[in-house]
């Protein structure tokens, strides 16, 4: 293995991988990603709908367990705040949930980018294709 990478990418959730991937399939350059964690295959249990409740418990390998700060309006108690530590980040460890974000956050970065795709009109349609094609039949 290379010990020089023209990148080195910090993180192998969603968007680490993706940029990797980028740039790997589009380029010439030798890409390291890095990743805290486990790969995501070695825990069966992300892919199970329900068992996410085990994981949840007793999966120190694959979760980041953080705590909030305590809450003024919750009587000073903290939230736990869970994520992914696999490649796949947070991603791996969604169990299998799909939500849309809404309209108008779609509709405010068509107007910071100017790029009227993201335009919630425009980008629902899409959205609705790309589901189909991933059902499970």
């Amino acid at each position: 293995m290379s010990t020089q990478f023209d990148y080195i990418i910090v993180g192998g959730g969603t968007s680490g991988s993706v940029i990797a991937n980028r740039l790997a399939a589009h380029t010439n350059a030798s890409v390291l990603v890095l990743e805290a964690g486990r790969d995501a295959g070695f825990a069966p249990n992300v892919l199970v709908p329900g068992k996410y409740v085990t994981q949840l418990e007793s999966d120190a390998e694959g979760l980041w367990k953080r705590h909030t700060t305590p809450q003024h309006d919750l009587e000073g108690r903290s939230l736990a705040q869970v994520s992914g530590k696999q490649l796949g980040g947070t991603s791996a460890v969604n169990y299998m949930a799909m939500a849309r974000g809404p309209a108008a956050d779609y509709n405010e970065w068509a107007k910071i980018t100017g790029d009227d795709g993201w335009q919630w009109k425009n980008i629902l349609p899409r959205m609705k294709a790309d589901r189909k094609s991933t059902r499970l039949n």
